[in-house]
């Protein structure tokens, strides 16, 4: 973010240090669904499913919101 506007930066991926800590927080890091294999709507939990690196597979229920800068 600049002085007087913000653009978003794909991520091809996050390394996240031993014992460290990586957070979706609004203003900072978040998920979008671009092509959603169903529709999705604020209120929704949808399953989201990470790969790591490792091999390991993290599979989670996340709750949709919208931005607050839309209202």
């Amino acid at each position: 973010m600049d002085s007087e506007s913000s653009k978003m930066v794909k991520q091809d991926k996050v390394t996240i240090p031993a014992k460290g800590r990586f957070e979706l927080v609004p203003g900072k890091y978040h998920l979008m669904f671009e092509k959603p294999t169903h529709l999705i709507t604020p209120g929704d939990n949808a399953r989201v499913i990470f790969f790591l690196s490792t091999g390991k597979v993290f599979k989670l229920r996340m709750p949709v919101r919208t931005s607050p800068e839309l209202y």
